[in-house]
């Protein structure tokens, strides 16, 4: 039996286990998927308001002052980093928790495993397995409700980015042209919205650039998840397996 086999037996035999870690997964994955999408977003608009301001078509820009929109709106990056680092540290600590339960329930089968002479490596992989498992169907399912509802989380994203501009950042005092105030003072031209983040506002992001942010979010989700899996799992195992040694 290969160790996909095996991993996948295992889930269905310990479904007290896979109850608790779906739930986890059902708890933390939407958040840091969320938080991914919100990080990929804010870098595509600065990249989208970059291309077409470079356009012919486009109204043109003092460069100064776009670039002064664009590092204010780079400066939500931090707290993106930083909310996505409380939330994966939360994770990363409830998989660690959870691997020591699940591996110390297992110690008798584990014990059998060894004895038929099966190597702590392909152990330790099928242990691994049988958290990427469950994790990448969760992220398949996620992908496609992405996709499938993408116009009305286009909507919430963009909301909630005009909700942190607007708080976090002075896009929305950064002044524009406007029709009865145009002059020197004013960086941008004419028919512009009154300022940055109306001016962000009216230039959404297509659907070819909405699909990068989606597939970079999600890049970028099941990164984290690979990350916290080989980091908290083979701790969790050694140190169930060291605290009594197999007999």
């Amino acid at each position: 039996m290969t160790i996909m086999s095996r991993a996948w037996a295992s889930l269905k035999y310990h479904r007290h286990f896979l109850h608790r870690y779906l739930l986890l997964l059902a708890i933390f994955l939407p958040p840091i998927l969320f938080m991914n999408t919100l990080r990929s977003g804010i870098q595509q608009s600065s990249e989208n308001l970059q291309l077409i301001f470079k356009q012919d078509t486009m109204p043109q820009v003092d460069q100064k002052w776009l670039q002064s929109l664009l590092s204010d709106m780079r400066n939500l990056v931090p707290f993106y980093d930083f909310s996505l680092l409380i939330c994966c540290g939360l994770f990363g600590v409830l998989v660690f928790i959870l691997g020591c339960h699940y591996c110390g329930k297992r110690r008798s089968e584990l014990s059998t495993y060894k004895r038929l002479g099966v190597s702590k490596f392909r152990l330790a992989a099928q242990f691994l397995l049988e958290f990427l498992i469950p994790a990448t169907l969760a992220l398949l399912v996620l992908f496609m409700l992405l996709v499938i509802f993408q116009a009305t989380i286009e909507t919430l994203v963009q909301n909630v980015q005009s909700q942190l501009l607007e708080k976090y950042t002075t896009a929305s005092s950064m002044t524009t042209a406007s029709v009865d105030k145009a002059g020197a003072d004013y960086p941008i031209a004419v028919q512009l919205p009154s300022n940055g983040l109306l001016l962000i506002q009216s230039l959404p992001l297509d659907n070819n650039r909405w699909f990068v942010v989606t597939l970079q979010a999600i890049l970028a989700t099941a990164g984290i998840m690979l990350g916290i899996f080989i980091t908290a799992l083979p701790l969790a195992m050694f140190i169930v397996t060291k605290r009594r040694s197999f007999k």
